[in-house]
């Protein structure tokens, strides 16, 4: 895996930001671990920006949803 996951500490361990594609790719590949990059004390405002950088990178802005859209522009 060229590029390590996003994740935030969580009181339950780890919530996923970006990389679910390359997680999911990597257990069918057999791999049990991952690079990651680990951030902590981030608040839900910044989290927020890495899942809708992730999604961006991912369709462009025509193919999200109103709602996505609304998001964006607001943020």
């Amino acid at each position: 895996m060229l590029n390590p996951v996003i994740v935030r500490t969580t009181e339950d361990g780890y919530e996923m930001l970006s990389g679910h594609n390359r997680q999911n790719a990597a257990r069918l590949a057999g791999l049990t671990e991952i690079p990651a990059i680990v951030k902590t004390d981030l608040p839900d405002t910044d989290t927020y920006v890495y899942v809708i950088e992730t999604n961006l990178m991912q369709r462009s802005f025509s193919d999200l949803e109103i709602s996505e859209k609304a998001a964006v522009l607001k943020e």
